[in-house]
């Protein structure tokens, strides 16, 4: 499942913040903000291509990787953002791809208000943890459009690669 990577970035910097363990965080190279974790402190603010939370969201380049060894027709993408608004339109699309016969139906999720998810409904009410659905730290405007920016070449790279287009790509910048 691949989401809009500034959304997965700023989430995993949630992430690492709530972790517990200081050694952990020091080890990530974390500050106190988004901006001043992922970019460079001088005048350009350039992104910090090497940091790990910027890097997990450059899905094309861990794509190629995985083709070395797995062929295309063997993988399904799944567009998180997607998932997020509408769960069962993206399982029926994973029944599809599997061969197997759909189950998943709209009824069976429901819209949780306070935890700003869908959650399961069928065969009882599930919702993720509380870690899952936290309200993200606010971003600096020109952080979230630098970061956009950053990403787009990326996107537009795994767009072409995987002939799928995802909900997030030429929508943020």
């Amino acid at each position: 499942m691949v989401c809009d990577p500034v959304r997965r970035l700023i989430s995993d910097y949630l992430e690492f913040v709530n972790k517990t363990d200081r050694d952990y965080t020091q080890k990530k190279n974390m500050a106190d903000t988004v901006e001043e974790t992922v970019f460079e402190s001088n005048v350009t603010k350039n992104v910090r291509i090497y940091n790990e939370m910027v890097d997990v969201g450059v899905y094309v380049k861990h794509l190629f990787h995985w083709l070395e060894y797995f062929p295309r027709k063997q993988m399904h993408f799944m567009d998180g953002d997607n998932f997020r608004n509408d769960p069962a339109d993206e399982l029926r699309k994973l029944e599809t791809f599997l061969g197997v016969e759909h189950h998943f139906r709209k009824e069976h999720f429901y819209f949780d208000s306070s935890k700003q998810n869908h959650c399961v409904a069928f065969p009882k009410n599930f919702c993720m943890p509380s870690a899952k659905g936290r309200h993200h730290p606010v971003v600096a405007d020109w952080a979230l459009q630098k970061l956009c920016e950053f990403y787009k070449p990326y996107d537009n790279a795994l767009t072409n690669l995987l002939r799928q287009r995802f909900t997030w790509v030429g929508k943020n910048c």
